[in-house]
């Protein structure tokens, strides 16, 4: 750059890896408009140990997704309480999903199974295992979870996760 040539002010995406590890940490990087200084922003940590209660956080998606009715039928054929779509279905069982996804010991079951996959794919993608992050991947598969953390349906679910997991 020449004498008096200007950097403008954009925002940056650099990763950094941490400690040797192949942990890619989002640090954003910003050049201030008016003081020509520059301002590193680092985003919140993410509460990658978080605990969560399987049996409440399961209530929470029934409830949001169904509102606990095993019957429901959802607009593009999602079936049960938990409005399993039917490839989420195969992937966990061989039980035919017409017939069976409305057996509510069945689907818990597949739930279940669905909660665990999920767990791993947080895990290999080194999301956060939140609630929110939980209910926007149940909603929108965990491909896009991030980007639908903040809707209403995973911001209702992690309420109702709240209340259940207080409850005895």
């Amino acid at each position: 750059m020449g004498k008096g040539s200007r950097v403008r002010p954009s925002t940056l995406l650099v990763s950094v890896i941490v400690a040797g590890l192949f942990t890619a940490m989002a640090v954003y990087v910003r050049a201030a408009s008016a003081a020509g200084e520059w301002q590193i922003q680092f985003p919140p940590p993410l509460k990658r140990e978080t605990v969560v209660d399987v049996v409440a956080m399961l209530h929470a998606i029934r409830d949001v997704e169904s509102g606990d009715r095993p019957t429901r039928i959802g607009p593009k054929g999602e079936r049960s309480a938990y409005q399993f779509k039917e490839a989420i279905w195969r992937f966990h069982t061989r039980v035919p999903f017409r017939v069976e996804s409305t057996n509510p010991e069945i689907a818990e079951t597949i739930a279940q199974r669905h909660f665990e996959q999920l767990r791993k794919e947080f895990a290999n993608e080194l999301l956060p295992f939140t609630p929110e992050f939980i209910a926007a991947a149940w909603h929108h598969g965990s491909p896009g979870a991030a980007a639908h953390v903040r809707d209403d349906y995973a911001q209702r679910a992690a309420r109702l996760y709240a209340l259940y997991a207080t409850q005895p």
